[in-house]
């Protein structure tokens, strides 16, 4: 999963981990098996970071290299 930045021009993408961080490397990115998976792993970051839910919509899929 990847973190959208507010402002792109500023920011790189970041990566979220197992560990519930933000890397910019790629490969220590979460990979999940199914959109619904996804989901479900997002609404619990959301929530533990104590996060409106609309911030999932900052967050987008990308398909495994």
């Amino acid at each position: 999963m990847a973190f959208r930045p507010r402002h792109p021009y500023r920011c790189r993408t970041r990566w979220l981990t197992e560990q519930g961080a933000f890397s910019c490397d790629r490969s220590q990115a979460v990979a999940v098996t199914s959109p619904e998976a996804a989901a479900e792993r997002l609404q619990i970051f959301v929530q533990s970071k104590g996060l409106a839910i609309r911030a999932v919509e900052r967050f987008c899929l990308v398909p495994c290299p």
